[in-house]
């Protein structure tokens, strides 16, 4: 009896793999009338896969470009693209109908809401448009159409709803499972795009479909930087990788320090190394992990008074699976053409610090009378304060302070040689407060005071003569 019942299972097992196979390996009815009627019969013979027909539709003009763009959009898809962007809308079985989103209803069934984030770098709007038909179409034959809402786009996310009858819960997770996993090599192999997917947890009214709509997204959000990855809402979503603030932490160090130094190919790497320590990373930690790098960046713009690009600074702070920066490919690219890359340049301008310093110092032996302090410096040469203080270290091996008392001490002991001016007007002239601040400073520095030093001069004077 108990090889029976095994034999059994082996032999249905078999059935559905076997079913699910012809699913997915089905030529996409659609797709395959739509380039058929514009080929001759030699040219039919050349693509003769449901993948180079895509790229057909691509690669050439076909009559579907004009088709897509004089379609307009149908009152259904306007209706489900205002539930999936939860925009205002009344949501009931009548509307549903109504719309001609259903033909009966479908309470009771097990609804999930599932958002299928492409990826695509078409030359231009009509492709994407040829790529996104591909993709809607591959959907709804391996979804149903019966079971499912139309699938509708909105950006890069294509989002249909399933509904079925089942007779438990954990047999809509495995098939709707199952179904997912297939959407994402179908449209791999007929379109050569890689895909997430985000899946909501299972209502069972048309009126939860708002709380559906946002669980679907927020799991898609999950999936980022994981190719061909699905997420079902509250079932694999901690699977990701725990954040490690303290490795994070010194990968953001070592792309900072690799900038500052100049080598641009180890920031590179830096970066990318960066990036693969987030993967898997919960959503809203990676977001906030990317802020906190982008906010470093920053410092050192504010140090070397650079400019920063302030509208890709928002779209790498909004950044999303479902707006236009929507994969790590993309951010890392944003992070080193916008923001790392001008930052490497300046560092490695030699000739401008070089220039600038050249500038300063005349300035500064120009005022030496006056007591110029860093803060004025870089304000009246419009750099930052700190960004200065660099400078003069990387030049001079001293700081600016130093730097300028350095030059004071000089002409002061010119004034105390060539002058009978008293140590009380060499400290006005040089700019101290008060002779005793002066005269502390001058034997810090000298170990002599002022007096004494004018004293030996003269000693010297008197041995020669």
């Amino acid at each position: 009896m108990v090889w029976i019942v095994i034999a059994s299972m082996i032999i249905i097992l078999l059935t559905l793999v076997y079913c699910f196979s012809k699913v997915l390996y089905r030529p996409i009815d659609v797709l395959n009338e739509l380039v058929d009627n514009s080929l001759s019969d030699g040219d039919k013979r050349n693509l003769d896969s449901i993948t180079s027909k895509v790229h057909y539709l691509v690669e050439k003009n076909v009559e579907l470009k004009k088709r897509l763009s004089d379609t307009e959009e149908s009152n259904r898809e306007i209706y489900l693209r205002k539930i999936y962007r939860n925009e205002p809308v009344v949501i009931s079985t009548q509307e549903l109908l109504r719309h001609k989103v259903i033909t009966e209803p479908i309470e009771s069934r097990h609804i999930h809401v599932i958002a299928v984030k492409f990826y695509i770098t078409a030359e231009n709007k009509k492709d994407a448009e040829i790529y996104v038909f591909g993709v809607k179409n591959i959907i709804a034959e391996l979804m149903g159409t019966e079971d499912s809402f139309v699938p509708v786009a909105i950006d890069q996310v294509i989002y249909i709803t399933h509904y079925k009858e089942f007779m438990s819960a954990e047999g809509a997770l495995l098939q709707l499972q199952r179904t997912c996993e297939m959407v994402v090599l179908a449209i791999a192999r007929y379109t050569g795009l890689q895909v997430n997917i985000g899946i909501s947890r299972q209502v069972f009214s048309v009126d939860q479909l708002p709380t559906a709509v946002e669980e679907c997204k927020s799991a898609l959000r999950k999936a980022i930087g994981r190719s061909g990855v699905c997420i079902f809402s509250g079932l694999n979503e901690g699977k990701g990788v725990v954040l490690s603030e303290i490795r994070i932490k010194q990968k953001r160090l070592q792309i900072i320090q690799s900038v500052l130094e100049g080598t641009e190919e180890q920031c590179k790497d830096h970066l990318a190394a960066y990036f693969e320590k987030l993967d898997g990373v919960d959503y809203y930690l990676f977001k906030l992990e990317v802020n906190k790098l982008l906010s470093d960046i920053l410092d050192c713009y504010n140090e070397y008074s650079l400019q920063p690009d302030y509208g890709k600074m928002k779209e790498i702070a909004d950044f999303d699976i479902t707006k236009d920066i929507d994969s790590i490919e993309k951010l890392k690219l944003y992070f080193w053409e916008y923001f790392l890359k001008p930052l490497n340049y300046k560092v490695k301008e030699p000739a401008d610090s070089q220039r600038v310093i050249t500038q300063i110092m005349e300035y500064l032996n120009q005022n030496l009378e006056e007591d110029i302090s860093l803060e004025q410096c870089a304000r009246h040469f419009n750099y930052n304060p700190n960004y200065l203080s660099r400078m003069f270290k990387k030049q001079f091996g001293k700081t600016y302070t130093e730097y300028v008392i350095d030059k004071k001490l000089k002409r002061c002991k010119e004034l105390l040689s060539e002058t009978d001016l008293s140590i009380h007007e060499i400290s006005v002239r040089l700019g101290y407060n008060s002779p005793q601040n002066f005269i502390r400073v001058f034997k810090k520095y000298t170990l002599i005071t002022p007096g004494q030093y004018r004293n030996q001069l003269k000693g010297k004077k008197e041995e020669i003569e």
